[in-house]
């Protein structure tokens, strides 16, 4: 009985290892790729860049203008918020 329990016990642990190598694959290559250039992302998608350039990121600030689009959340969540607070406060009455 303790032996099938030892056993269960490794084929669970394996499958856990499984599943948490598919989970962090992606991660990892989401921000693998963030640091490599174009070309060197499509030519070796999976390897470490061979100079870590933060230039994409700063494109990225430029094109998404990203304070207005920080803007637009916060507006967005706080009157989401204030209806939130409003409408729950007067289901308990």
């Amino acid at each position: 009985m303790k032996r099938k329990k030892i056993v269960c016990s490794i084929l669970l642990y394996f499958l856990l290892g499984i599943l948490a190598i598919l989970v962090l694959v992606p991660v990892y290559y989401l921000i693998v790729t963030t640091f490599k250039s174009g070309t060197e992302a499509a030519l070796y998608p999976m390897a470490l860049p061979t100079s870590f350039s933060l230039q994409s990121y700063k494109e990225a600030f430029v094109k998404m203008q990203y304070p207005r689009a920080f803007l637009n959340t916060l507006v967005i969540t706080g009157v989401s918020v204030g209806g939130i607070i409003i409408t729950a406060s007067m289901s308990c009455i």
